[in-house]
């Protein structure tokens, strides 16, 4: 078993985990082949590759003919679904999985900590797009400074994220101070790493910014940045995009508002 595939996966390097599975699976055990489909699964959905998704998971049914799926086989299982789920807009299901996830991480004597932190922000998530941010924030609390050290050194990519959607809860209530702290943080944290995994937060400052110590509102700046946007895919632009329609209207000043709204108008279009 390729110990690196996890490692690739929560690092977001999801070509170096289809190149593991895709080298992989010819001579693995049923246990192993269970294993890199998970990871092969999990990558083809976060980069959007439905032809690659389709085909691991046929793979992966085909399995279930061999031999029944352990416990951690099917927390492996649930967890892959709950995006999916999620995907669909299927929100109340997806909280079914996530719930059972949960449970199996309770009862395990094994350490799942980078999962635990996925599915609270999944849980998280689910509650933002209803409305319920302070349950929504009380979620991401649940995450100690311990846990999210950990995230950072292991999977910075998804503490990016956590964090990035934390932001998103307070611009949605109108906590600008809050948000901007937040995204300074991120900002921070990946000037060194990975500098393009900040361009949510850099476009977001740029707006918070303005409305908390009226600093210059440089569209130009956050077209570049939009341009350079690491994560294209349809739910994470959605989130931006509401965010900053929450952000344009705060604007007072008439002129700057309509820039705002027709800059946002033309990044909505692109991603059409």
């Amino acid at each position: 078993m390729n110990k690196q595939i996890p490692t690739y996966f929560y690092n977001m390097a999801y070509e170096r985990v289809f190149q593991v599975v895709d080298i992989s699976l010819e001579n693995a055990s049923i246990t192993d082949t269970r294993t890199y489909l998970y990871y092969g699964l999990l990558s083809a959905q976060r980069s959007y590759d439905s032809d690659r998704f389709t085909h691991y998971m046929t793979a992966y049914k085909e399995t279930l003919l061999e031999k029944a799926l352990s416990p951690l086989q099917q927390f492996q299982l649930d967890f892959v679904l709950i995006n999916e789920l999620i995907e669909a807009n299927h929100y109340q299901t997806a909280l079914q999985h996530i719930q059972k996830c949960f449970d199996f991480i309770e009862q395990s004597k094994e350490d799942f900590h980078l999962e635990y932190a996925m599915l609270t922000h999944d849980r998280a998530m689910i509650l933002m797009i209803h409305g319920q941010l302070d349950d929504a924030i009380k979620q991401y609390n649940l995450l100690d400074e311990r846990l999210l050290h950990e995230l950072s050194l292991e999977a910075p990519l998804y503490w990016n994220v956590i964090h990035g959607h934390l932001a998103s809860a307070y611009i949605r209530k109108k906590q600008w101070t809050t948000a901007l702290q937040i995204v300074t943080h991120i900002i921070e944290r990946s000037a060194v790493r990975m500098p393009l995994a900040a361009t949510h937060s850099l476009i977001r400052k740029q707006f918070l910014s303005y409305l908390l110590d009226d600093e210059p509102l440089d569209f130009d700046y956050c077209s570049e940045q939009y341009a350079r946007l690491l994560f294209k895919n349809k739910f994470v632009l959605n989130t931006l995009h509401i965010d900053l329609t929450v952000l344009t209207a705060a604007i007072d000043d008439p002129v700057i508002h309509k820039q705002a709204t027709n800059w946002l108008l033309s990044c909505q279009n692109q991603s059409l």
